[in-house]
């Protein structure tokens, strides 16, 4: 291998595995002020990632480990949005993923 040849690295290495209190420390970041198109509702989530942590963190640090996104969490369902009302121009519709 010649020095300019660049070796190639894991889109992985860069993640390390996470625990309970990294995640809760995301989570807290989170700005939940923000409006969601979701139907659930901002009390729900939050119960959600407390009580099904474990799960979450399993999920997260099995991605990282098996270097591998799962293809059931690829998939979204996209809606367009117009951004002004009454203009149908395809410059005014805004993708949103759900």
């Amino acid at each position: 291998m010649q020095e300019n040849d660049i070796t190639e690295t894991s889109k992985f290495d860069k993640f390390e595995i996470i625990d309970y209190h990294q995640l809760t420390k995301e989570i807290n970041k989170l700005n939940w002020n923000k409006a969601t198109a979701d139907s659930i509702n901002k009390t729900t989530m939050k119960l959600l990632l407390v009580e099904r942590m474990d799960l979450i963190i399993h999920i997260i640090n099995s991605i990282f480990i098996e270097e591998k996104f799962p293809e059931c969490l690829k998939k979204s369902k996209i809606t367009p949005i117009f951004k002004k009302p009454y203009d149908y121009t395809i410059n005014n519709i805004r993708p949103i993923h759900l």
